[in-house]
């Protein structure tokens, strides 16, 4: 979502480290988009155990998004399920979380200065916020790594892709309004499916935020219109296994998973460094024109080189 420019800001924005486990570079990209509206999660010691890395896609703006980077780690690790590695319960009470403490009054005021970029020390009139009525949400892909145990828990359209001996091996559903699955949590929520869209309006199935879709009283969290539910895949890594991609839509839109894998592969083999393959591939998926069908959407990737 969001609305395209005259020229695209080819701007990157990269970073990149290293833990005892893995290496890691992340690259964002403004693309065709009036506005920035992802955010990422690079932790390569969340604890001594345990490294995260996450895509934040956030649509109709970018208050959800850059709130989830600010908060879900920290909410993750004092979860008990996390405390006593159960990491797919603590995971998923993590992501249903995230839209609770979004609505707390001090969570509404953080994503008010969010929205309205205004510093986190300056404060805010209750009725400013309490006037604003249309708060955004983001897609989430989190892959957590705990010794040789892969989870990743997405809900939205964002992608985890493991490559295992050159083979791309989704890790993540791309929860679109048109799953069957999905139509059937909309339409019992009181919701529907047309032309591809949630309600009309929200071309994925699952986010966090987006509060004017999670309104049946009804229904639990999990059960609304829109819900942050997260799918959760687990795999034990192997020696085949060399690399994670983590990605929001406006990768996937340009390239399948193998072929992303495939471009990856063959830039390590030529040395690029990771920083060097994800700003890459940011500029071989946007488009030349606003006018193509595909690459006119900000774009995140965060590669993760298993050592």
């Amino acid at each position: 979502m969001g609305s395209e420019v005259s020229a695209a800001n080819t701007v990157k924005l990269s970073e990149w480290g290293v833990g005892e486990r893995v290496e890691y570079a992340v690259t964002s990209m403004q693309g065709w988009r009036e506005a920035m509206e992802d955010a990422h999660i690079c932790r390569t010691e969340l604890d001594s155990d345990t490294s995260l890395f996450a895509v934040l896609d956030g649509h109709g703006g970018k208050e959800a998004a850059v709130f989830v980077s600010r908060h879900f780690c920290q909410e993750l690790t004092r979860n008990p399920h996390y405390l006593a590695k159960r990491f797919e319960k603590a995971l998923t009470e993590t992501f249903l979380y995230m839209d609770i403490l979004m609505v707390k009054p001090e969570g509404l005021r953080e994503l008010y200065k969010i929205q309205q970029d205004i510093p986190d020390n300056y404060t805010v009139e209750e009725q400013r916020v309490e006037e604003m009525d249309n708060w955004a949400g983001t897609t989430a892909c989190v892959a957590l790594l705990y010794g040789e145990e892969l989870y990743v828990a997405n809900a939205g359209d964002s992608r985890c892709v493991l490559a295992r001996a050159g083979r791309a091996l989704d890790m993540s559903v791309d929860h679109k309004a048109d799953l069957p699955s999905e139509q059937e949590r909309v339409t019992k929520a009181g919701g529907f499916v047309k032309d591809g869209r949630v309600n009309g309006i929200l071309g994925v199935s699952r986010a966090l935020g987006d509060f004017d879709l999670k309104t049946n009283p009804k229904c639990p969290l999990d059960g609304q219109v829109i819900t942050s539910l997260p799918d959760i895949k687990k795999v034990k890594l192997t020696g085949l296994d060399a690399f994670l991609v983590l990605a929001c839509d406006g990768i996937w839109d340009v390239l399948t998973s193998q072929h992303c894998v495939d471009y990856v592969n063959s830039r390590l083999e030529m040395n690029d460094s990771l920083q060097e393959i994800s700003e890459r591939v940011c500029d071989r998926c946007v488009a030349e024109t606003v006018d193509d069908a595909a690459g006119t959407d900000n774009m995140t990737i965060i590669l993760v080189r298993f050592k």
